[in-house]
């Protein structure tokens, strides 16, 4: 089909209405009406190719249409429903750590320690994981801290990089001692990397 003469043609939802010059490449542009109404200018190549077939209100109908389905996929997906319920209880637990206007320090550390195991790489490569009855109960994890040196502005720490957060490993120190901790445990990493590469 030759470009000058495309008027009256249709393509997808598009009809061609009369020519609009061309760009500056030299190349055709026309006005076409799109069946939802819209005018647009179009190259008379992109109507040939195929590559334009609407004002893009298709996208954007194929895209709704994407997004309903993947609601209806998550929602069909037991897993999905079974952490919407798991946030939900958590939003609302009788301890009221977490609320709009109130919330927890504690829960912030018991929150950043379950997602780091899930979600940081180093965490999931040494298969670092919370122990079962601090993964389901903020409250057994709130009054084991608090029982065991927590104050406002210490750390949670794990004692032994390579175990698990439980309560025979884990401790809470202050930002100076995880400090202190860490530098140590650095100069002993790399003396053992200097005797194993000697």
């Amino acid at each position: 089909m030759k470009a000058n003469n495309l008027v009256g043609e249709v393509f997808g939802r598009l009809t061609v209405i009369c020519r609009n010059g061309s760009n500056k490449n030299g190349k055709s542009v026309w006005i076409a009406e799109c069946e939802c109404g819209e005018l647009i200018n179009v190259l008379g190549n992109s109507l040939i190719t195929g590559n334009t077939y609407s004002c893009g209100c298709l996208q954007k109908e194929k895209a709704k249409v994407s997004i309903k389905s993947l609601h209806i996929k998550q929602w069909n997906n037991k897993n999905f429903i079974k952490s919407i319920k798991q946030n939900v209880k958590e939003r609302f637990t009788l301890h009221g750590a977490r609320s709009r206007d109130n919330l927890d320090p504690l829960y912030s550390v018991w929150r950043g320690m379950k997602q780091r195991c899930k979600f940081i790489k180093s965490y999931v490569r040494k298969n670092i994981s919370v122990c079962e009855k601090w993964e389901v109960s903020f409250v057994v994890f709130r009054e084991w801290a608090i029982s065991n040196g927590y104050e406002k502005g210490k750390q949670l720490d794990r004692i032994d990089n390579f175990k698990n957060y439980d309560p025979s490993n884990c401790q809470y120190l202050t930002e100076l001692e995880h400090r202190k901790k860490s530098i140590e445990e650095t100069k002993i990493y790399h003396a053992n990397r200097r005797v194993s590469d000697g």
